[in-house]
């Protein structure tokens, strides 16, 4: 956002300075601003020209106030030397419609293109992207519409004016872009510098690999309460905080992590004492999760889902391994012959034979090679053990039916071997072991015995999904092989490990099709012989396809309202939680599969997901879910509200009595809006409360009237922004508690737009510069929509 006609490419001097000191002069100007010894003041009344409205004066951060000679843009954060107002109403903000009556600047009048100069842009536009081989929605982006909108002002104010005296170089603009990114750094950084303070701050850290260089980046998002000067309510606002290279010569070890964190937050003015009242949200990974250790530290609900989501589609070879009666005490016999003959170490068998039954498979395996070992070697081994004298094992030897053992032996190889394809593709393991599972009829009642408790074993059943997941994934690669993806009207999406909801992403996306998927293989395979028939379609299990997106569907929406983006999710977990337990509880309704998936679900909903006193705190500080209804026992309610008691007695003075009349009176509510959209969580949000006498201090905020507004519009900061004065202790519980996200979903957010950012093509971007893109990008949107409504 260079100012008009000041900011060329060239390096032409104008008062003896040439651009690159002016835009240096500017930078420490911002630096200092950051720091704290400078700071904006609004102009005096006795300036009247109308550009005053969009400056403030650059004073000192002191009594006197010196003016520095520079001037600060309301609108687009630029800041510009105090040259007069002829010089301040060329900057680029000046050039836009003002509600002052001064004619200095230009009276935009909206008027509809001209089908000849729609098509000139349209023709441009067209060869600009193909020139620059750029991306066709490059044209839908707010930016690029302001930076066109802008030229369009240029030149109706300053006629006709050659573009490469217009467009500044490359470096300048990398400098422009520093200088804006200090610039917002000088507002931001202040106030997470106060919410720090003031222990109302929330912040996501994760790290990711960058490819091409294979650096360590680590991002954190900010999320802190501010009071919104349209509605004077709080509202919490996320933020990029910084986007660092982890130094390549250290390990990812916990202390070092821990000193480069302490690092980028002093950097940016938060000392070491203070992270102690920041709340980190991050993922499980092990180094991070040691370095925060000391802090504050949330584990993120959405990765917790993620792993209850993984551990229930996830089968082991170990699985497997449960055995009949009969057979199971078979094993234990032969584990003890073979337990004795290590003891020995005697006889013909020799060493190296008895260290073939070491282990050479899975662990779970390791009574298979025992089973082998004695079978194959019997007579050997009862010569070995008759002269050590070995009388039990001896005697188990001699009770062993050999035609058993044999038996066993045998199904537990062809086990070995089919649970062994368990892994990456574990649903092509499922032929292997529904093969083991039919009844033959050469089969003695010990192997019957044994198949049919391997068809028990409800794993198998867990196999039907993971082999329904492969084969779906398998269509989806087939059809964007051969190029047929584009025939269908939503395209298929494949299944990725590491993304959340990928695998109900890409089960829903082949039920949308399915009917069109059904006519293509239709068509495809007329004409040919059963040999060549590509049978993509008919490995996929319709109705299991159907049950599952059934099963998934409350996972994956629970998961997208942890990650909202603009609205309070602290509250959430707890919420989210019960839900969740309630979706996965036994139904009749259920087929043998969904039984078992949900079932698996539930135990690993138990086992993996902690609620903890932080997520119980921020419900009971929503004041829908304040009551806890259907979440908490009464003395688990208990436990809640001594907490809150202890942690509002450590915030200093008391509330104010709820028997001043000043404080008891009530308050004017907003009316009851119409609700926009179902609420998935009106099972758990209070009843209304109606106007009633006043207790004291969490009793008090209990009996707080609640009318049908605060329950279809939650918007928890607003609604304690309004009763500030008379709760102000636990307001300022709230603005703790409240701006704690659910999720690491903001750094997971950076991560896409920085893999956009940093990609094979711009590998050689500075992480500095990289830095500066991401926290424009993500922090400066709603200023660019801003201005862009101005200027149009």
């Amino acid at each position: 956002m260079a100012e008009a006609g000041a900011s060329g490419g060239g390096s032409g001097k104008k008062g003896g300075k040439t651009n690159k000191d002016r835009e240096e002069e500017k930078l420490a100007i911002s630096k200092r601003v950051i720091n704290n010894e400078l700071k904006f003041k609004d102009v005096t009344p006795n300036k009247r020209s109308g550009c005053w409205k969009k400056f403030q004066l650059v004073v000192t951060n002191d009594a006197e106030e010196k003016d520095t000679g520079f001037v600060h843009c309301r609108d687009c954060g630029v800041y510009s030397r105090n040259s007069g107002t002829s010089g301040l109403n060329r900057h680029e903000c000046a050039l836009v419609p003002s509600e002052s009556n001064s004619t200095e600047g230009v009276v935009l009048v909206k008027v509809k293109a001209h089908p000849t100069a729609k098509n000139a842009v349209l023709d441009a536009t067209a060869e600009f992207c193909a020139s620059d081989l750029r991306a066709l929605s490059i044209v839908e982006g707010d930016g690029f519409r302001a930076l066109a909108q802008t030229l369009i002002l240029v030149g109706e104010r300053f006629g006709k004016v050659d573009v490469q005296d217009l467009l500044s170089s490359p470096k300048t603009i990398k400098r422009r872009i520093h200088e804006l990114a200090e610039t917002e750094r000088a507002d931001l950084y202040p106030r997470v510098q106060a919410a720090a303070e003031a222990g109302e701050l929330g912040c996501t850290l994760d790290m990711w690999l960058e490819d091409s260089k294979k650096i360590s980046i680590m991002t954190c998002n900010v999320c802190f309460p501010q009071l919104n000067v349209e509605t004077n309510e709080w509202e919490a606002k996320t933020y990029v905080f910084f986007t660092e290279p982890f130094p390549k010569d250290q390990a990812k070890s916990a202390e070092n992590l821990r000193a480069f964190i302490i690092k980028m937050f002093a950097e940016r003015g938060i000392p070491e004492n203070n992270l102690g009242k920041v709340c980190f949200v991050t993922d499980g990974e092990a180094a991070l999760k040691n370095a925060l250790s000391d802090w504050w530290r949330e584990y993120c609900s959405a990765h917790a889902y993620n792993i209850v989501h993984t551990h229930t589609m996830t089968v082991a070879p170990r699985d497997f391994q449960s055995l009949p009666p009969r057979a199971e005490a078979i094993a234990k016999q032969v584990e003890e012959v073979v337990a004795d003959l290590r003891k020995l170490r005697t006889g013909k068998l020799g060493k190296a034979a008895i260290s073939q039954v070491k282990l050479v498979f899975p662990k779970s395996f390791a009574r298979s090679n025992c089973v082998s070992f004695v079978s194959d070697n019997i007579l050997k081994i009862r010569e070995a053990l008759t002269k050590a004298k070995a009388t039990n094992s001896l005697l188990i030897l001699n009770d062993l039916h050999l035609g058993n053992l044999v038996s066993l032996k045998t199904y537990m190889k062809d086990l070995e071997e089919a649970v062994g394809r368990i892994g990456h593709t574990s649903g092509s393991a499922l032929p292997a072991v529904l093969n083991l599972t039919k009844l033959r009829d050469s089969d003695t009642d010990f192997m019957r015995e044994i198949r049919l408790h391997l068809s028990a074993n409800e794993n198998i059943l867990v196999l039907r999904v993971l082999h329904l997941r492969d084969s779906c994934n398998g269509l989806v690669s087939y059809m964007k092989a051969t190029g047929q993806m584009e025939d269908l009207t939503t395209s298929l999406k494949p299944y990725m490990e590491v993304r959340w909801n990928s695998f109900h992403r890409m089960l829903e996306s082949i039920q949308k099709v399915y009917t069109e998927l059904l006519a293509f293989f239709e068509r495809k395979n007329q004409g040919l012989n059963e040999k060549d028939r590509i049978t993509k379609l008919e490995a996929i299990d319709k109705d299991l396809l159907d049950d599952l997106i059934c099963l998934l569907t409350p996972m994956k929406v629970e998961s997208e309202l942890l990650q909202a983006k603009y609205s309070v999710t602290a509250s959430l977990p707890l919420v989210s939680y019960h839900k969740l337990r309630a979706a996965y509880s036994p139904q009749e309704s259920d087929t043998s599969v969904v039984r078992v998936m949900r079932a698996r679900l539930f135990r690993e909903l138990e086992q993996v997901v902690k609620v903890t006193m932080t997520h119980k705190l921020a419900t009971f500080l929503e004041p829908s879910f304040r009551s806890f209804r259907n979440l908490l026992t009464e003395e688990e309610k208990t436990k809640v509200h001594d907490v809150a008691r202890e942690l509002i007695a450590e915030l200093g003075p008391a509330d104010p009595s709820p028997d001043d009349p000043a404080t008891a009176e009530e308050e004017a509510l907003p009316p009851p809006t119409k609700r926009q959209k179902s609420d998935p969580y009106a099972a758990f949000r209070d009843e209304i409360v109606p106007v009633g006498p006043i207790g004291d201090k969490v009793k008090a905020y209990l009996d707080e009237p609640l009318g049908e507004h605060d329950l279809q519009n939650p918007k928890p900061l607003a609604w304690w922004s309004r009763r500030a004065e008379k709760f102000p202790r636990l307001a300022r519980l709230a603005r703790r508690y409240l701006v704690v996200p659910a999720t690491s979903a903001e750094s997971e957010r950076t991560f896409s737009d920085a893999g956009w950012t940093l990609n094979k093509r711009r590998k050689n971007l500075e992480m500095g510069v990289l830095d500066d893109l991401l926290f424009l990008h993500c922090n400066f949107k709603e200023k660019i929509r801003t201005k862009l409504q101005r200027l149009r």
